[in-house]
């Protein structure tokens, strides 16, 4: 079996990913290259004129073994694989690999219609 590790960092809505280099990466190998890459992200906004917005930053660390196959193998938990037409929400926003926005937008004429309703019957004056 080949253990895999992998770090993705959401870093203020951009992701970065930090993959161990070989077989004998140590965890603290790994966590010590996230922070470099980081890092140099961070030095790239600020040159920029930008800057990390921390309560947006955050990240996950995977860890998996494969077969001499590269088929990955979890003993805990699989991973579940998604067509590229199947619809699922993330960060609040429903949409699909394939880049059918059909509920998404569906959704969203739904909110602007309520929102439009509520404006009608309200109270506000011109």
């Amino acid at each position: 079996m080949i253990v895999r590790r992998i770090i993705a960092l959401f870093a203020d809505d951009s992701d970065l990913v930090t993959i161990a280099r070989s077989r004998q990466s140590t965890l603290q190998r790994l966590l010590m290259d996230l922070a470099h890459d980081a890092q140099l992200w961070s030095d790239l906004l600020t040159a920029s004129g930008g800057a990390l917005e921390l309560m947006k930053c955050f990240f996950f660390l995977a860890r998996w073994t494969q077969d001499e196959w590269g088929i990955p193998h979890n003993r805990r938990q699989r991973i579940e694989q998604k067509r590229p037409d199947e619809v699922h929400k993330t960060l609040g926003v429903w949409k699909t690999l394939s880049g059918d926005n059909k509920r998404e937008v569906q959704r969203r004429l739904d909110i602007s219609r309520k929102w439009a309703q509520h404006l009608t019957t309200s109270n506000f004056k011109r």
